[in-house]
C-alpha cells in the first residue's frame, strides 16, 4: 500500500492511539511498512464489531488493499481516511468506488448525514455539475432509452457523467454491540430509502468481513464483490456461500 508521508503517518499513529497500541519510545518515528504491519498486529487484537474512527477506516482500508483493489484519496490536499475511491484494476477500471465509512452507536440519530456527505463526494468526482450545465445546453430528446444511474431515470441521448463513480457506504452499527447481538438491519429505513434513489450501496462491516473471507477462498469472489457492489441499490449483504 502507498503510504501518504504527512497524512496516513499520523493517521496510523492516531489508529494506534484508539486501539492501545504500544509506540516504541526508543524510535519515535518509524519506517510507514513498521507502521503498518503494528496496526495489523493491534487491528487483529482488537474486537472487530468495537472498531470506530480512525481504526475502522484503516481496517477497511486494509481490507480493499489486500483483496487487490486499488486505493487512493483522488483529492489532493483533501485526503480523508473516512472518503477514499477504490478501483479494480482487472475489472472496469473507470468505473470507480467512492467510499465513505462510518461507525454509529446505537443511540446516533443523524442517519443521513454519512449519505449526504457520500452524495457531496460522488458529485464532485463525477462531474456532476458539467453534465447537468451540459444537460440544459443540449436539451436531449425524448426519443431515448431510459436506464439507471445514480438512482435516477437517464435518457440515453443525453450527455454522460465523464467520471461516473459509485457510491458506498460502509458503516458499523451500532458499535456499542457484538455482532451476534445486533438485528439483522444495520442499516436504518431513512438510509436504505436514500441509497435506492441515488443508486448508491450499503454494506455493514459484518458482511464486509464475510465477503472478505469469501474472496480470500476464491479467487473469482472478487470479481463477484465488484460486480454486486455496482450492481446494488440499497443493501448488500453477505455472499450467499459465505458459510460453506
Amino acid at each position: 500500500m502507498n503510504i501518504n508521508a504527512t497524512v496516513d503517518r499520523k493517521d496510523i499513529k492516531e489508529a494506534l492511539g484508539i486501539l492501545a497500541a504500544p509506540i516504541d519510545s526508543h524510535n519515535a518515528d518509524p519506517p510507514a511498512n513498521v507502521l503498518i504491519e503494528r496496526l495489523r498486529t493491534a487491528l487483529h487484537g482488537c474486537p472487530e464489531f468495537m472498531l470506530q474512527g480512525k481504526a475502522l477506516q484503516w481496517k477497511v482500508r486494509l481490507i480493499l488493499n489486500d483483496l487487490g483493489f486499488v486505493v487512493s484519496s483522488p483529492r489532493e490536499g483533501r485526503e480523508s481516511l473516512e472518503e477514499f475511491v477504490f478501483t479494480n484494476p482487472h475489472a472496469d477500471p473507470d468505473r470507480p468506488v467512492v467510499v465513505e465509512v462510518k461507525s454509529r452507536p446505537a443511540e446516533y440519530e443523524h442517519r443521513l448525514v454519512p449519505l449526504r456527505q457520500l452524495d457531496d463526494f460522488v458529485f464532485e468526482l463525477s462531474g456532476e455539475q458539467e453534465i447537468r450545465l451540459e444537460g440544459l445546453r443540449s436539451r436531449p430528446k425524448k426519443s431515448g432509452t431510459v436506464y439507471r444511474e445514480f438512482g435516477c431515470l437517464i435518457d440515453d441521448s443525453s450527455p454522460k457523467h465523464p467520471t461516473p463513480h459509485k457510491g458506498l457506504l460502509i458503516q458499523n452499527a451500532p458499535c456499542n454491540l457484538s455482532f451476534e447481538h445486533r438485528s439483522k438491519d444495520c442499516f436504518q429505513f431513512q438510509q436504505v430509502e436514500f441509497a435506492e434513489k441515488r443508486g448508491f450501496c450499503l454494506l455493514s462491516l459484518e458482511d464486509l468481513l464475510a465477503w472478505n473471507a469469501a474472496c480470500r477462498k476464491s479467487a473469482d469472489m472478487k470479481d463477484q464483490f465488484w460486480v454486486a457492489i455496482h450492481n446494488t441499490f440499497g443493501v448488500l449483504g453477505a455472499p450467499q456461500n459465505c458459510n460453506e
